[in-house]
């Protein structure tokens, strides 16, 4: 049986021309049997062509769930980014699996999805939150640098959500974090230094001790508002490293507890 649909569905009677091959499927996404629907959902998947990315999205709609999901696994495999926002808006679909279904297909899209989906991490639906994120994870290094961006956000469900985004990818995140202390905002150093900590614990700044040699008087070196940020963080827990190093004390003013400082004496 679906051997006989997939063959009509291929290529219109009489009709054996590319245009043919896609003309089928497409209009099988309107028939009045989801059978038919589902089947031309994964022909217009496995033969990818742009024309029938719009068709596709509508079929996100359609009043059967596997029309709906097979719509998405079809549009996963074409990675056309028209597809992006209609997928995002399908994060919110409860019904059957093709929330699922549309965070893969955003996975398979990849770096043009990147906005939307941290857009969505703000999703007061939790849900919808979630899945976003899981889905940024997956894509991994392609969406650090915009996460890392997120972290300059006025919002703080913004702040903190991509700060939760960026600790789950863990790795690929370390280089783009370490250059944001080249930034001039300091709470974008507190953020960062933050996403380090819990990633990695105390010991990701003991590479930075021999930066902070290079003060000199009340001189900053690149590394101390680092040092400052992950002060910040720790708030004076245990296990965080000695720094081996005097570091001048105009440099501290601004942290809230003074009982940290003790944290970079020079160690003896």
């Amino acid at each position: 049986m679906a051997t006989r649909l997939s063959h009509l569905l291929r290529a219109d009677e009489g009709d054996k021309t590319q245009s043919g091959s896609i003309k089928a499927p497409i209009k099988a996404l309107g028939h009045t049997n989801k059978a038919f629907r589902q089947l031309a959902a994964v022909v217009l998947g496995e033969i990818r062509d742009p024309r029938a990315v719009e068709p596709l999205i509508a079929a996100l709609k359609d009043p059967d769930s596997g029309v709906r999901g097979k719509a998405a696994v079809a549009l996963s495999k074409m990675g056309d980014p028209r597809a992006v926002e209609p997928l995002i808006a399908a994060l919110k679909n409860t019904h059957g699996s093709l929330h699922a279904k549309a965070a893969g297909a955003l996975v398979e899209i990849g770096e043009p999805a990147v906005a939307p989906l941290i857009g969505a991490l703000r999703d007061p639906d939790g849900g919808v939150s979630d899945r976003a994120m899981e889905a940024l994870v997956r894509i991994g290094p392609p969406a650090v640098d915009s996460l890392i961006s997120d972290l300059k956000a006025a919002d703080a469900v913004a702040r903190e959500r991509a700060s939760e985004t960026l600790v789950r990818i863990g790795n690929p995140a370390f280089g783009p974090l370490i250059g944001t202390f080249e930034d001039s905002d300091t709470n974008v150093h507190r953020e960062a230094a933050s996403v380090l900590a819990k990633i990695y614990g105390p010991r990701w700044i003991e590479p930075l001790f021999p930066a902070l040699k290079q003060s000199n008087g009340d001189h900053e070196s690149p590394a101390e508002p680092l040092v400052i940020a992950f002060v910040f963080h720790n708030n004076g827990s245990s296990g965080v490293p000695r720094c081996p190093v005097s570091i001048p004390i105009s440099s501290f003013q601004r942290l809230p507890v003074k009982r940290v400082l003790c944290l970079f004496m020079p160690a003896k």
